[in-house]
């Protein structure tokens, strides 16, 4: 992570140097039905640069860069972003208060409303047919349990109408229901390609394809996932969402949900299917502890510089501060927020007075629609119409490979002149598409 998220902020700060046109960081251009990649001779320097104040933002970046001491903080201490969680509102206020001992203004600006939730601890153990502590949590905005509880675990009938299925439900109350299939493996594709014998990869796939296919219909004769539960009286919801890694789950969530909802790991999540669907009596005691404090304002985080010469002009830094919070939030996307912290950091320290205002948007509630961005578009249009130049960042760990004018005539002779000024350590990579 530490030298992308350099070259990430680097590549950010010289941005401002840049003649004024649309520069629009998006998808690698060149693929099917788009436009087709320039020439990396044409914007790849061959010698050091010569701007003095590139050579500057360049020397403090990579000499004195704080990239690792800020992601210490947002990714340890502060940890995952739920929108509108106390983790959330814990970082919008570091994200403020880091950016006054710079001396930049920065500011929580309302958006809308949204469930405020605070996460306390998850525990899943397995009590019968024999003794195991699960590898499991809650999932976002869930119901507490209200303190350990013990339930039988049964799993989504396989049935054919909806009547069927209503007749079901007073079997299911106080149980434990599992809602997702099993997965077949939970090797990783590649590991099949690597070690497998031939055509293995490919029976796996279709094995895991053909288990959705046959238990999607289940999924469906209830009705509306959150609610029947509730309705229905069970304990708990248990599924999993396996990323495919090892290891690895994908911890998402719902302040619609009714009942205590929770996320197994793939080995675990097979276990127990495996017991109910054999009729071995799986028997587990979780406990699930949370808060819902109701739908309360909701915040991006904007930091501004204002410009020098043309302060009603503007170029727009920004990312998506809000995460989920089944990790630390690093890779979606703690490494756009730490990327547009340290730019806007090495701006501070060596280019201080801009010609154009430079906004920082740390955008809420991303992951539930793009929510923060949309409603600060909505809210300045005045912004909106006069931005000269917009960097995004949502790409994880991975270094900024490409990027494009989209669709604004004269935008890829721009870029050609911002990128031959920058470093071919940051450009020679760099896939450039054109219009």
């Amino acid at each position: 992570m530490p030298r992308n998220q350099f070259g990430a902020s680097l590549l950010l700060a010289t941005a401002v140097m840049a003649i004024p046109a649309a520069l629009q960081a998006q998808r690698p251009g060149g693929g099917r039905g788009g436009p087709p990649p320039v020439d990396s001779a044409l914007y790849v320097r061959a010698t050091p640069p010569s701007n003095p104040m590139i050579q500057k933002l360049w020397d403090e970046g990579m000499n004195r860069s704080q990239v690792m001491t800020l992601a210490q903080v947002l990714l340890d201490s502060i940890g995952p972003r739920l929108t509108n969680s106390d983790r959330f509102d814990a970082g919008q206020q570091w994200l403020v208060e880091t950016y006054a001992k710079w001396g930049v203004p920065a500011e929580r600006q309302q958006y809308g409303t949204w469930e405020k939730w605070e996460r306390g601890i998850s525990h899943i153990d397995l009590i019968a047919p024999r003794v195991r502590s699960l590898e499991g949590m809650m999932l976002g905005w869930s119901p507490s349990t209200n303190g350990p509880v013990e339930a039988d675990v049964v799993l989504l009938p396989d049935l054919t109408t909806p009547d069927e299925f209503a007749a079901w439900m007073p079997s299911a109350r106080g149980k434990i229901v599992l809602t997702s299939p099993p997965n077949p493996s939970c090797r990783m594709p590649a590991q099949y390609e690597e070690f497998g014998q031939e055509g293995a990869a490919e029976r796996v796939q279709k094995e895991r394809a053909d288990l959705a296919a046959a238990w999607r219909p289940r999924t469906l004769l209830g009705g509306n996932p959150n609610e029947w539960p509730k309705t229905a009286g069970v304990a708990a919801v248990i599924s999993t969402n396996w990323s495919r890694f090892p290891g690895v789950n994908k911890i998402f969530g719902t302040p619609k949900q009714q009942v205590p909802t929770f996320d197994l790991s793939c080995e675990d999540y097979n276990l127990v299917f495996r017991l109910a669907e054999n009729g071995q009596g799986p028997r587990l005691r979780i406990n699930g502890e949370s808060r819902s404090l109701g739908e309360q304002p909701v915040h991006n985080v904007i930091a501004t510089i204002k410009g020098s010469e043309k302060p009603n002009e503007y170029i727009i830094f920004s990312a998506h501060y809000d995460s989920w919070d089944g990790a630390s939030g690093a890779t979606d996307n703690g490494t756009g927020t730490l990327t547009m912290l340290e730019a806007l950091r090495i701006l501070k320290t060596v280019y201080p007075n801009p010609k154009r205002t430079i906004i920082v948007g740390h955008w809420g509630g991303e992951e539930q629609g793009l929510n923060g961005s949309r409603s600060f578009v909505e809210d300045h249009p005045e912004i909106v119409a006069r931005v000269h130049a917009g960097f995004n960042q949502d790409n994880g760990t991975g270094r900024i490979i490409a990027g494009g004018p989209g669709p604004f005539v004269g935008g890829t002779e721009a870029w050609i002149r911002y990128l031959r000024e920058l470093p071919a350590e940051l450009t020679g990579g760099f896939r450039l598409s054109g219009n």
